[in-house]
């Protein structure tokens, strides 16, 4: 037997620009999507309350990563064809970013760093995934969790992290 806490709220969107990368000399034009997040929780059993898990435990924390994610330049730097470096204009730090031939310059304040080799909602999901799973004091019955990040209206990806297990 198990239950699954699903938490797909309205609220839990953001905007965000990038670009994603198809190869050592081909990727799409920079452009935004007005991304939605949904995050289900599976769990063993409930507790003496008869719940999985408090909502209000979960919810805050799905809505600040929204948060500090929303209005922002997407950057993987983990990508073996991007360059990076900063320079500073005006006393004010800038990112500069090299693709092949193209050249892009960002205002620091409107970057967000990640952990990934590229911008694609697989890579959103997973890294979203290990943001809550790092912040996020879970009952010990939960067995897994998944994140689902859609760039449009039926057009995403999900990523499912088994949770007390060698995966």
């Amino acid at each position: 037997m198990s239950y699954k806490v699903v938490l797909a709220k309205e609220s839990y969107k953001f905007s965000a620009t990038h670009f994603t990368i198809l190869g050592t000399e081909k990727a799409e034009r920079l452009h935004g999507h007005n991304y939605q997040v949904a995050v289900e929780i599976e769990f063993s059993r409930l507790d003496s309350n008869g719940m999985a898990v408090e909502f209000n435990q979960i919810k805050p924390m799905i809505k600040a990563l929204t948060e500090q994610w929303d209005e922002k330049i997407l950057i993987p730097t983990q990508s073996p064809f991007l360059s990076l470096g900063q320079i500073e204009i005006d006393g004010r730090s800038h990112l500069q970013v090299q693709f092949d031939s193209r050249h892009y310059q960002f205002p620091e304040s409107e970057v967000l760093y990640l952990e990934i080799v590229n911008a694609t909602t697989e890579e959103l999901a997973r890294v979203f995934a290990e943001h809550l799973l790092g912040s996020a004091a879970l009952p010990t019955s939960a067995t897994a969790i998944q994140v689902t990040v859609l760039e449009t209206h039926g057009q995403g990806s999900s990523f499912r992290k088994l949770l007390n297990s060698e995966e």
